[in-house]
């Protein structure tokens, strides 16, 4: 029975509340943003801006991303900018992690090394993030830990310091 690993099973971290309740820890950085017409968002999404307002990394793979959803946020039937949605840009999360044993994400998630967005073949690009060369968009650093598999491809939580602000990054 194949495994399939979805953006439910992300969760920012919740070791302490920020001012506004959605979880995270202290000192993490956290913006808001627009949510765009049509759109669903999901906690742990990478998102980009389109337009000007916020959306799923997949969606538009030629941005550089702004962070990491902290909640859900459904504007399916909402026009542009009707729900705002919380960004994690700063700060530690968990999110969808993938190593692969062959092809473009054959990279052990090592601890202190960059990580980028990947896919992982079954959720499209910005629902995961994977070290190496290949994540070519940078969205922070891996904390955890992950051998590279030897029959197939694993996906697990992974703890990422996220950090978006500064020289070479998105704001």
């Amino acid at each position: 029975m194949a495994f399939t690993y979805d953006l439910n099973t992300t969760a920012a971290t919740i070791t302490k509340d920020f001012n506004g309740g959605n979880g995270g820890m202290a000192g993490d950085i956290v913006f808001t943003f627009q949510v765009k017409a049509a759109t669903a968002l999901k906690k742990g999404m990478v998102l980009v801006l389109d337009s000007g307002y916020a959306t799923c990394a997949s969606h538009v793979s030629t941005s550089y991303p702004i962070g990491i959803a902290l909640h859900d946020a459904d504007n399916t039937d909402g026009a542009a900018g009707d729900l705002e949605i919380s960004v994690l840009v700063r700060g530690l999360v968990l999110m969808n992690g993938h190593v692969a044993e062959s092809g473009s994400y054959d990279d052990a998630l090592v601890p202190f090394t960059r990580c980028g967005i990947s896919d992982d073949g079954v959720n499209s690009a910005g629902t995961c993030v994977s070290c190496g060369a290949d994540p070519t968009i940078y969205i922070g650093t891996m904390m955890s830990t992950q051998a590279i598999p030897a029959v197939s491809d694993s996906n697990v939580l992974a703890l990422v310091y996220v950090d978006l602000l500064g020289p070479s990054r998105a704001l």
